[in-house]
């Protein structure tokens, strides 16, 4: 079963699809995690966000994994660097990007 919630930032999506994996004992996945950990790549790589087409090649060169709900890439556990405000600053923009 796949639940999805959409909506803008910060009105509690992520609270409430916690709330009800937990209750209904369904995985958690946050799906932004994944637009996150691109960006946080693609900076990292020393690249501009704004250039959309690079930042989608950025992606295609790295495979991401979920494990234990945390992201990873290339079996590297980087959930605890996708919450910065670099990231922050690109992830809206990079995610609205067809």
């Amino acid at each position: 079963m796949v639940v999805a919630i959409d909506g803008p930032a910060g009105v509690g999506k992520s609270t409430i699809a916690k709330m009800i994996a937990q209750s209904c004992n369904f995985y958690y996945l946050n799906s932004g995690s994944f637009y996150r950990a691109y960006t946080f790549l693609h900076i990292q790589e020393g690249k501009d966000p704004m250039d959309f087409p690079s930042v989608l090649e950025t992606a295609r060169q790295h495979v991401l994994s979920v494990d234990g709900g945390r992201i990873c890439v290339e079996g590297e556990d980087i959930e605890d660097k996708l919450h910065t405000s670099e990231v922050d600053r690109f992830v809206a923009k990079i995610s609205a990007y067809p």
